[in-house]
């Protein structure tokens, strides 16, 4: 992710974020084009590519951090581990036990270590969704090139490989 972010601000000029982030409007403007097979044709990134671009990066970096807090809350490692002290969440967990233990009592399936019980459930949550988005905009992105291969008749992963496409329109 740091490096698509360093080629987006270095990077060659069809790279460049200035060059493919486009306005919300030019986006669904563009991809209602796209279904009817009559968008205009780029050199660089389709105004949806690069909304996709975007999206990936800010999802792909939101699981990154969600995944870090996750693992230093839980489990006292990795690089944030240092600012997510477990002993305040340990006393806080001590704490709160019997009101846990009294709504595992309504709603107990008699299960062992059950989750809801364990410090940094909510990130974890928020991790696991924010995973499942992450695939959801990959799917979406591969139907998209898939999609705009057949609107401009060229052949898109080929063209994003050495970033190059044909110029004739």
């Amino acid at each position: 992710m740091l490096w698509r972010v360093v080629w987006g601000l270095d990077g060659p000029r069809r790279a460049r974020f200035y060059d493919f982030v486009y306005r919300p409007r030019a986006v669904f403007g563009y991809l209602a084009d796209l279904v009817r097979f009559r968008s205009r044709r780029y050199l660089g990134h389709i105004p949806a590519g690069g909304a996709m671009v975007v999206a990936l990066l800010l999802v792909l970096a939101a699981t990154t951090t969600t995944g870090m807090i996750t693992l230093a809350v839980r489990e006292g490692e990795g690089p944030l581990a240092p600012f997510f002290d477990s002993t305040p969440l340990a006393t806080v967990g001590a704490a709160l036990s019997p009101i846990r233990a009294a709504r595992a009592d309504e709603d107990d399936d008699g299960r062992e270590g059950d989750e809801t019980r364990k410090p940094g459930r909510e990130i974890k949550e928020v991790h696991e969704l924010l995973a499942n988005l992450s695939l959801v905009l990959v799917l979406a992105h591969i139907a998209g090139v898939a999609l705009a291969s057949l609107a401009h008749p060229e052949n898109l992963p080929r063209a994003m490989w050495p970033g190059r496409k044909r110029r004739e329109d």
